[in-house]
């Protein structure tokens, strides 16, 4: 039901986002993301948050946020 809410544009995707961020356990732990595009990249860090468009956004040792969109996650211990 509310992956039809969004995809109908009704104004839901704020809170759905809201909700997900409430249960997601894959923030705040490490973990590591593969990406396979032309080659394989692989970032780590510390998931902080979903971006608006459900992206998943890492915190890599630079400080830098790294925005993934697809990728294999593991969390680290």
């Amino acid at each position: 039901v509310r992956l039809g809410e969004i995809e109908a544009d009704s104004g839901h995707a704020a809170a759905v986002l809201e909700e997900y961020t409430a249960v997601c356990e894959t923030l705040g732990s490490a973990v590591r993301v593969r990406l396979h595009t032309t080659r394989t990249v692989v970032v780590e860090g510390t998931a902080v948050r979903v971006a608006p468009d459900g992206s998943l956004v890492v915190r890599n040792d630079a400080g830098r946020d790294v925005a993934v969109g697809h990728g294999e996650v593991e969390r680290l211990r």
